[in-house]
């Protein structure tokens, strides 16, 4: 049986950039050293980053390789964000003049620290997966022979999930063209009703993983699964 290698798709997940204009209320200031703060224009952002106009008064510290600390605030949220980021890039941009491409260092920090609304125009690509807990794992099933049928969970993110399986079984999901999974997620009391599509599967020894899309985005109905990545980030990030 032949497997399609997994791709190497984490770097481009993360940049599927949002642009300044679909993010009005998000706004950005560089910390100066003496604490106070300068406010700075974004171009765009994405998972991993972000593209930010250079003006004069910032340009001494907006140094290809520079480390600065920025500050993110979005209307309707009640504080505001720091992270760490690195200069990688500084060209000139046709209406722009001198922008800075900037990486963030600590994406787990980061990403465990936000609220909903920022980390959904960050993670507008849905790229961010989470593993599950060996004792807070979310229950993942299918249906076989009109039977509920368990499978094991390998991760999961707002866009889709992860299964892992025997050769054996891999070859039963991969002939249904899609599957309608039925995720509890913990602490919920109904499970997710929701298709996926496989989009790649690859092999592991004598296990097989399998990552299917989400048929729907429905934000109401994947909100368990949202807050379930966001308090796994959040866990992550303070034991770091």
């Amino acid at each position: 049986m032949l497997f399609f290698k997994r791709r190497k798709t984490a770097d481009k997940r993360r940049q599927y950039r949002v642009e300044a204009t679909e993010t009005p209320d998000l706004t950005l200031s560089l910390l100066e050293p003496d604490g106070q703060l300068m406010p700075m224009a974004i171009v765009d952002v994405s998972a991993g980053g972000l593209a930010i106009q250079v003006v004069e008064k910032a340009s001494d510290r907006l140094k290809q390789g520079a480390t600065v600390e920025l500050v993110f605030s979005l209307r309707g949220e009640p504080a505001p964000v720091e992270a760490k980021a690195r200069v990688m890039s500084l060209k000139e941009r046709p209406g722009l003049g001198l922008v800075a491409g900037m990486e963030f260092l600590d994406l787990e920090e980061f990403f465990g620290k936000i609220r909903r609304g920022m980390w959904k125009i960050f993670n507008r690509r849905k790229s961010f997966r989470v593993r599950p807990l060996l004792d807070e794992s979310p229950g993942c099933t299918t249906t076989k022979k009109g039977q509920p049928y368990a499978l094991n969970l390998h991760d999961v993110s707002l866009g889709g999930l992860c299964l892992r399986s025997s050769p054996e079984e891999a070859e039963w999901l991969h002939s249904l063209e899609s599957i309608s999974f039925q995720l509890l997620m913990p602490g919920e009391v109904s499970p997710i009703k929701v298709s996926g599509i496989r989009r790649h599967s690859w092999q592991r020894d004598d296990v097989v993983f399998s990552g299917y899309q989400f048929e729907s985005d429905d934000e109401d109905l994947l909100e368990p699964i949202m807050d379930y990545v966001m308090k796994r980030q959040r866990d992550t990030a303070s034991r770091t």
